[in-house]
């Protein structure tokens, strides 16, 4: 190696200088050529670096804003029952939804954004809720109490298995198909070679769940959204978040509507965003908010203070186009001494784990009431004491 960048140095200064004979022999002539091929690959590699580079970097971000109509002498089918929306492949090359044309039943169209023209897939009549495989070759919907699955370049679809009144489904790079079979359960799984659906998801009774619906994996292909509809009007639907290595389900936000992810960001919908933090000692905690029952424009939320202190809460977003952003401090809150009866056997801390665990009915709720563009904080509970 010494060598050879003994030999790019005497390159450098231009080789045999005029006047200096260039006794040149065969091993001199083999390290000249290797010089030169390791200096043409050392520049090569540099391009190419600095070409992926400059891409990684400078990375061409475009919003595109088009309208897409449906194809000729049809219209896109959006029926509040069975709806076959828009669904765009992974790949971003193909739109496969529902259109109906006159005297014919619904089925589903595909269309390459390259191009003007959508053509219907045999065999789709009745399809709701299209969705795509990772690679985008195939589609999945439900037809007719079915699961299926078509391929994008044509063919008669598959039936993988029962699904009496298919709400939304989503599918995972390990061939795994998380679906919801009917309006009225939680959500299966299956292989997209067909077989036996398992339970993912059970509807939640102490929530009052009625539905889980629209799933959507996350990058990961084993975490999973979806939305959990609720007959509890104060306690309202939310976007959960689901996973096939465990029965654990958490909420993630409260939502009327489906969500999707894309490019590190969750996509949903809200007529209007009430966000609410409760703040003690530097620390902060986010409040599920929920339309409070028969009280239009008041919302509530839940959380019982487990130290003394002073707590703050913490308003922000918009309702019906205004804007908020409102901090309220709570007043000192006191010690359980004064409300307990009979004189409590543990100390402090027990007794607020046993007042959570056992008087549902023992918590404070943080109302937040919005009439007349006002805001008005009410406090209540019998688990705190205003210190005066």
């Amino acid at each position: 190696m010494h060598d050879v960048l003994l030999d790019l140095q005497w390159i450098a200064e231009g080789g045999s200088q005029a006047g200096i004979p260039a006794q040149v022999s065969w091993r001199r002539r083999w390290r000249e050529r290797l010089a030169w091929l390791v200096a043409a690959l050392c520049a090569l590699a540099a391009v190419a670096l600095g070409v992926a580079t400059y891409r990684a970097v400078h990375h061409d971000v475009r919003v595109i804003c088009s309208a897409i109509p449906a194809p000729e002498k049809t219209d896109f089918f959006l029926n509040s029952t069975y709806p076959g929306p828009v669904s765009v492949s992974p790949d971003g090359r193909w739109l496969a939804f529902s259109a109906v044309e006159e005297k014919q039943p619904w089925r589903l169209w595909l269309r390459e954004l390259s191009s003007d023209v959508a053509q219907p897939l045999e065999g789709t009549e009745h399809a709701a809720y299209p969705f795509w495989s990772p690679n985008s070759r195939m589609i999945g919907f439900f037809a007719a109490g079915k699961l299926k699955k078509v391929e994008v370049s044509g063919g008669r679809p598959w039936t993988l298995c029962d699904a009496e009144n298919g709400k939304g489904g989503t599918w995972n790079r390990e061939g795994v198909i998380v679906f919801a079979p009917t309006a009225a359960s939680g959500l299966c799984k299956i292989s997209d070679a067909g077989g036996q659906r398992e339970p993912v998801t059970t509807l939640d009774t102490l929530r009052k769940e009625t539905s889980h619906r629209h799933p959507r994996f996350l990058p990961d292909g084993r975490r999973f959204l979806y939305l959990a509809w609720n007959a509890d009007p104060q306690t309202g639907n939310a976007v959960m978040v689901g996973s096939l290595d465990t029965d654990e389900n958490r909420i993630l936000t409260p939502g009327e509507f489906n969500v999707a992810y894309t490019s590190g960001h969750l996509l949903f919908l809200r007529e209007g965003t009430l966000m609410a933090q409760i703040v003690y000692g530097g620390k902060s905690k986010e409040l599920l908010l929920r339309p409070l029952a028969g009280s239009p424009g008041t919302y509530v939320g839940d959380f019982i203070p487990t130290r003394r202190g002073t707590y703050t809460l913490k308003l922000g977003g918009t309702i019906n186009g205004q804007a908020i952003d409102v901090s309220n401090e709570i007043e000192e809150v006191g010690s359980l001494d004064s409300l307990t009866f009979p004189e409590p056997q543990v100390d402090a801390q027990k007794s607020i784990e046993a007042l959570q665990a056992e008087l549902s009915t023992t918590r404070m709720l943080a109302i937040v009431g919005m009439a007349l563009g006002t805001i008005g904080l009410v406090l209540a509970g019998v688990s705190v004491v205003r210190k005066k």
